[in-house]
């Protein structure tokens, strides 16, 4: 296997091995892209857990906010 050299020069992209020069800006900004999707659907689904592990703190917090806005009433007194 023939070693390279990967090219940046500020915005593009390119591999050069030996004489031969191949642009990859594309191939690099798609995979960039395509890692950015991967993170982004990983951070959604995690949101989506931590709601619904804490839903049930949401709700209790939303019942004690309407009683203290109600002024007591509603209050359990068990």
């Amino acid at each position: 296997m023939l070693s390279g050299k990967i090219i940046h020069d500020g915005h593009d992209y390119s591999v050069k091995v030996g004489s031969v020069t191949v642009d990859i800006t594309q191939e690099v900004h798609d995979l960039i892209a395509l890692a950015c999707r991967d993170r982004s659907r990983a951070l959604l689904q995690e949101l989506t857990e931590l709601r619904a592990k804490h839903a049930d703190i949401v709700d209790r917090y939303s019942q004690i906010a309407r009683i203290v806005l109600a002024g007591g009433a509603g209050m359990p007194t068990g």
